[in-house]
């Protein structure tokens, strides 16, 4: 599950990691039922777009991680520095990556996390 604000950036990726014929890749708007649509999907990876400055996309991240333990979480971050790097290990993500990471990075931290 790809959840982020900006369209723009879902469609991205989707279409990065459609090449890859064993995920079934669902979008989220985060400003929506965020929680609603995991349950009732049950992902296996939430890929969450956060501006790390502001700490919502890290919240959400905690909230995924406490209710579905199952579902691991994977933050794209703009430009994470150590700092955020240190919220995002709180926040119980597996891994986090910049959102200029490249389509071949972001397919390998799925398949490791």
């Amino acid at each position: 599950m790809i959840i982020d604000e900006q369209a723009f950036f879902r469609a991205g990726v989707r279409q990065a990691l459609s090449q890859q014929s064993d995920l079934e890749i669902i979008e989220c708007d985060p400003n929506h039922d965020t929680m609603a649509m995991i349950e009732a999907r049950l992902p296996d990876i939430t890929l969450l777009g956060s501006d790390l400055a502001t700490h919502s996309g890290l919240e959400l991240g905690r909230k995924i991680a406490r209710n579905f333990p199952n579902t691991k979480v994977i933050i794209l971050s703009p430009d994470p520095n150590d700092e955020e790097l240190f919220e995002v290990i709180k926040s119980a993500a597996v891994a986090c990556l910049k959102k200029n990471s490249s389509p071949v990075e972001l397919m390998e931290t799925i398949k490791r996390a």
